[in-house]
């Protein structure tokens, strides 16, 4: 075997000769056969022609083959990378002379060679089912290579969110797919159903069955700001990015144990692209609305007007915007001990020109910059919705306000005195985006439409209110607009008393 090195990677072979334990394997592969057993016992009864026999007998092998390796695959690659983490050999494998890329690819390739063997043994399967006449080569080479990208990414990502985690003792991976079916499926199902930004159909690799049941999952036009594209190039489009992230931050995780996951570059990069995409897919959208109309494509997931499409994208962007500038946060905020040891290097004129992108300095410029990028590709939806100057500068406004407050807080919580009292942050967030807000509906009795006051520290509150000035033509309060905004301030305010002190405690024990 000489396929990039594997037969001397430490990593892969570790991964390798776990996962090719005869047991394991044999009961993996048993219920595998029993599976499509049953379904092609159950489908040859149910068919009403052989025609109609041979084309369930496909859609089992092909359901079979995307979950084993989409599903199968991801839990194996979390769970080698957890082993790993938890048997603390990645100290061992971190230490070995080995270059990063190749420790990255052993770790992912070996954790999952099965399923790919298995991905590849019903490709071959499939190809005799080309002589149906629903059926040609060429949907399955299309849904083959679709699965392919979105194996390479899941199996990526999976590792990736399990070498994330700092806790030394493993967790039950029943526990997580038992939440994830119960919480987190309905979601993934609309994701890949609905039109609303197929940005999330295309990343969840939704766009393979397309190529199999085209009239049943046809709300993916492959269409991108002005132009469109073979869907198979807007997956690539959205999947190939963020593998590459996923990458560099496994990467990161090997040769920068102590730092973050990823870089505040990465993070920008990856917050300017989520951005790019779903607002083109929002143009997109909008630009051909009156075309599907017109051709009367109007299904149950499909907005079936302009007004429709404002209120399924503006509340979804208003959200990402939001969400995604708190995650950006918790990579971006400095730990005390980087913040130390940045203002070390600054008192002996190491550091490189005190660049705003090192991991020690403060995170104040990158959330600047993330809003900046927010407000940029926000105009399209403003434009849309045709509201005033003032209120999209409103809008605009709250949602950055609540990003730079998290920050903020967030920066003086892990440069502050209580940094390792997790259950201060907790509380202290809890009374300020529930608690207070709360008891402020609670003195409106709820009616929050003509007032929205005090609630809109909370972003719970505040993100409604903030997309009701688009949606709704409500006034502005002048309240809720600025309570945000002073939190913000205030914020920022104790994160600088925080940095003085570590520029205190770092100067007094230089000198």
């Amino acid at each position: 075997m000489k396929i990039m090195g594997l037969e001397d990677n430490a990593l892969f072979l570790s991964c390798w000769y776990e996962r090719s334990r005869p047991v394991p394997l044999i009961c993996m592969l048993t219920m595998i056969m029993g599976i499509m057993f049953l379904s092609f016992l159950s489908a040859s009864m149910s068919a009403s022609s052989p025609e109609a026999m041979w084309e369930s007998l496909f859609h089992v092998v092909i359901t079979i083959q995307a979950v084993v390796l989409i599903l199968g695959g991801s839990f194996f690659a979390s769970r080698m990378a957890s082993r790993e983490r938890t048997s603390e050999t990645l100290d061992f494998h971190r230490n070995s002379p080995q270059p990063v890329v190749d420790k990255v690819i052993g770790l992912v390739a070996g954790s999952t060679c099965v399923e790919w063997f298995i991905f590849a043994v019903l490709f071959m399967v499939e190809l005799p089912f080309a002589l149906l006449a629903s059926v040609t080569v060429k949907q399955i080479i299309l849904f083959n290579v679709s699965l392919i990208l979105s194996g390479i990414f899941f199996h990526t990502t999976a590792a990736m969110v399990s070498l994330l985690s700092k806790q030394k003792k493993g967790t039950s991976s029943l526990g997580y797919i038992f939440l994830f079916f119960w919480f987190g499926m309905p979601a993934v199902a609309y994701a890949m159903s609905s039109a609303a930004s197929p940005f999330f159909a295309y990343l969840l690799g939704s766009a393979a069955f397309q190529y199999i049941f085209p009239d049943k999952a046809g709300h993916l036009a492959g269409r991108f700001y002005l132009f469109d594209c073979p869907l198979i190039i807007l997956q690539a489009l959205v999947q190939v990015p963020l593998v590459f992230l996923m990458f560099n931050g496994l990467k990161r995780i090997f040769s920068l144990p102590n730092s973050a996951a990823w870089s505040k570059k990465d993070v920008l990069c990856f917050c300017g692209f989520l951005f790019f995409m779903v607002v083109g897919f929002f143009v997109s959208n909008y630009i051909h609305m009156g075309e599907t109309l017109a051709n009367g494509v109007i299904t149950k997931i499909y907005p079936h007007s302009f007004k429709a499409l404002l209120q399924q994208e503006v509340p979804m962007f208003s959200g990402l915007f939001v969400m995604a500038g708190i995650v950006a946060s918790f990579f971006c905020v400095p730990s005390y001990f980087k913040r130390a040891k940045y203002e070390v290097f600054i008192k002996n004129g190491v550091t490189r020109d005190k660049a705003v992108l090192d991991d020690g300095a403060t995170s104040l410029v990158v959330m600047l910059l993330y809003v900046s990028l927010g407000i940029v590709f926000a105009t399209p939806y403003l434009f849309v919705a045709g509201c005033s100057t003032f209120k999209g500068l409103a809008y605009v406004i709250i949602l950055s306000s609540y990003v730079m407050a998290f920050a903020g807080f967030l920066e003086y919580f892990r440069l502050g005195r209580f940094r390792n009292n997790k259950i201060f942050f907790m509380t202290a967030m809890a009374v300020v985006w529930m608690f207070i807000p709360w008891v402020a509906a609670l003195m409106l009795n709820f009616k929050l439409a003509g007032n929205i006051s005090v609630a809109s520290i909370s972003p719970f509150f505040g993100v409604g209110y903030a997309v009701s000035l688009l949606l709704e033509s409500k006034p502005v309060d002048m309240v809720g607009v600025v309570s945000p905004c002073l939190v913000a301030g205030l914020m920022w305010l104790l994160a600088y008393q925080e940095w003085v002190a570590v520029k205190k405690q770092v100067a007094g024990a230089i000198s």
